[in-house]
């Protein structure tokens, strides 16, 4: 029998809306434009979506646990969206500021939600008496009961919030990568050798002329009246590609993500082939995806979203599964002992069902057993 929700606002830790210190957060459009958060935000994000969610039901008394696919709330939570679009922004917003929101929208008979609409952060406000007790929760300005929010909450306080530093070195890079391939060439200064003066006017027209001449050709002429004086350094000098490289599997540490998953693989010596394809899918869910996991299935197993005895788990068997030859050697050890079923390998492989070799029947008895010769004789 289904236990009713607990009624106690739950997911709203003192603190959760104050962001860490050290050189200030950056904002989402900031990070996601460097190339390398927005890699990793999305591999996270999307390899966690687009994975089958199984609904797990454990009877103490009787000790039984099944595994089932999900039918209801976890099938499709919002009406008008897909799941992995709900779960998309949903890891998007936990990797990026720690935390999201999601409001019940509709409940079944006993209470639990039977969809819900997914909340951007900045439609959501959380307040709090001076005690920290009462909480005011209001979606896009309208109060909303507390016990109608699930919300999530993080391993962190957000990349954006605790990673503005590395974030911001490498929006500098980019900067500057963009400065060089406008001028590819170190700064000059035009010299003027010549006894006359320049006006303003002329001084701008002469530096114009040359910036056009730089990005045109690589070839320019100067008169006698002027010098061209190079300053500073070119691109390889200031070693940008280096740079770039090290910020990227700083950004790769800084989102949780093995460096090689996000370009940055001349860092770790690290390279994805066939061969290991299973071990880097075992890498990226082990040291990546993990705490990710960990913040959705536990905040949805909690008893005012399921009941007691209800849990959601993120199926990883098709991802970690390995490769064919890896499966066959599982498959042919496992059967013979009676740990597997055929018929449970060919769904593991997604093939379609066949006659139960596992358990033969005996052939039907045959009318005339005995054959021609053997019947009566008239």
């Amino acid at each position: 029998m289904a236990v009713a929700p607990d009624p106690v606002p739950v997911g709203f830790p003192p603190g959760w809306s104050q962001p860490a210190s050290g050189d200030g957060p950056v904002t989402r459009r900031e990070a996601l434009s460097v190339p390398a958060v927005s890699r990793a935000v999305d591999l996270a994000a999307t390899t966690v979506a687009a994975l089958p969610v199984e609904h797990i039901v454990t009877d103490a008394e009787k000790g039984t646990r099944v595994r089932t696919r999900p039918t209801t709330f976890m099938d499709q939570p919002e009406p008008d969206r897909p799941r992995y679009a709900t779960l998309v922004d949903t890891s998007r917003d936990l990797i990026l500021e720690g935390r999201a929101f999601w409001i019940v929208t509709d409940r079944y008979a006993d209470g639990f939600p039977r969809s819900v609409k997914y909340a951007p952060l900045t439609d959501v406000a959380v307040s709090t008496d001076d005690y920290g007790d009462t909480r005011v929760v209001t979606y896009r300005g309208r109060p909303v009961r507390p016990t109608d929010v699930i919300g999530f909450y993080g391993w962190h306080d957000g990349i954006v919030n605790h990673g503005g530093r590395i974030i911001r070195t490498a929006l500098a890079l980019e900067n500057a990568a963009r400065r060089y391939a406008d001028a590819p060439l170190p700064s000059l200064i035009v010299r003027n050798t010549s006894n006359y003066e320049l006006s303003p006017t002329e001084i701008t027209e002469l530096l114009e002329g040359v910036k056009r001449a730089r990005q045109a050709s690589a070839v320019g002429y100067v008169n006698a009246g002027a010098e061209l004086d190079t300053m500073g350094w070119d691109a390889a000098q200031l070693q940008l590609v280096e740079a770039r490289v090290f910020t990227n599997a700083a950004i790769a540490n800084l989102c949780g993500i093995p460096a090689h998953f996000i370009a940055a693989s001349n860092v770790g010596g690290s390279s994805l082939t066939y061969a290991n394809a299973s071990q880097e899918a075992r890498t990226l869910v082990d040291y990546g995806l993990k705490p990710l996991l960990a913040a959705l299935e536990s905040r949805l197993g909690m008893a005012d979203v399921t009941p007691r005895g209800h849990t959601w788990r993120f199926e990883l068997d098709a991802m970690l599964r390995g490769n064919p030859m890896e499966r066959s050697q599982l498959y042919h050890s496992l059967i013979p002992l009676g740990v597997l079923t055929v018929q449970e390998a060919r769904e593991w492989e997604d093939l379609t069902p066949k006659a139960d070799t596992d358990h033969p029947q005996p052939a039907p008895a045959s009318p005339n057993p005995g054959g021609p010769d053997d019947a009566p004789n008239r």
